[in-house]
């Protein structure tokens, strides 16, 4: 490479504004240490022991869920998880059950869940459960759903 070129390769070089770099890592910061932060309760659910050791795994919806709390602003108080059918009721989900009490109590104002057949597969299960957070003045944050379009929600619910 001649002078010539290797100066137009170092002018193509992204530059660093570390002032903005820093300005944004303390926003940051701040963010994640504010006392005025929503808390959030994350659930997390396989239907099957085989469910629980592959990709759909409890750990990787887990990590999903702290990696939403984190990156928008909500302080994740705790997660519960059930190793069940989502067809079944609340009775028959002690996860899915203490998730909805910490609503209930007002321990956390949102459900965070990676998709919305990890929060029921059943309809009228899923309606009930989001008409009490809501009365409870909590809402619920579907995560493959965030950036979904109305259509897609309004069918899938």
């Amino acid at each position: 490479m001649t002078g010539k070129n290797r100066r137009r390769v170092k002018e193509r070089q992204p530059i660093l504004d570390k002032r903005a770099l820093r300005d944004y890592l303390q926003g940051m910061a701040k963010r994640a240490t504010s006392p005025g932060r929503p808390k959030a309760i994350g659930y997390t659910r396989v239907s099957t022991g085989k469910q629980k050791d592959t990709g759909g795994s409890l750990a990787v919806q887990r990590d999903r869920i702290v990696e939403y709390a984190v990156l928008n602003g909500l302080e994740l108080v705790n997660t519960f998880e059930d190793a069940v059918s989502g067809a079944r009721g609340e009775e028959a989900r002690p996860g899915f059950r203490a998730a909805l009490d910490a609503i209930r109590s007002g321990e956390a104002s949102v459900l965070i869940v990676t998709d919305a057949d990890r929060f029921s597969r059943d309809a009228d299960n899923a309606g009930h459960a989001r008409v009490e957070i809501k009365r409870a003045g909590g809402k619920v944050v579907v995560i493959s759903e965030v950036h979904a379009g109305v259509e897609i929600v309004a069918v899938r619910q």
